[in-house]
């Protein structure tokens, strides 16, 4: 089952890259979260604080990249939605450190939001109260949610 969810969000990955092709990973990994978010009932993948909190919850996998960060997605995925897996089978958990060792190394020597631009040159975030705000660099927007 866990390979099945892993599988699952890698395919989705890819099918999003093939219908936006030109798309940041951070937008393809926000679609992907709002996706399954939505499949699970939890979400309106059309409601634009479903969006932005699809953003916020893959911008540190935003830093890797294919098919590493779909893969980390996966495993995200994984630990929220079967716990019980990744306690009995601690390699999930373990790869998802793994995966995520280079994000952690550019958090602590300040290079996070270099990395962060530079693989998703597309996008721009501004701090808010939330955390920050998303959007393509082409639409201007204030440092506040309305």
């Amino acid at each position: 089952m866990a390979d099945e969810i892993l599988r699952l969000q890698e395919a989705a990955y890819r099918g999003a890259q093939d219908t936006y092709a030109h798309a940041d990973p951070h937008v393809l990994l926000a679609h992907v979260w709002l996706s399954r978010m939505a499949a699970r009932g939890l979400i309106n993948a059309a409601d634009e604080d479903a969006k932005q909190n699809a953003f916020r919850a893959t911008m540190q996998l935003s830093l890797l990249p294919w098919p590493k960060n779909a893969r980390a997605l996966g495993l995200l995925f994984l630990s929220e939605e079967r716990p019980d897996i990744v306690s009995a089978l601690p390699r999930y958990g373990q790869e998802f450190d793994s995966l995520l060792l280079p994000v952690l190394q550019a958090t602590m020597d300040g290079t996070f939001f270099q990395l962060y631009e530079r693989l998703n040159p597309h996008m721009q975030y501004v701090p808010s109260r939330a955390g920050f705000v998303f959007g393509p660099k082409e639409e201007q927007f204030g440092s506040e949610p309305e």
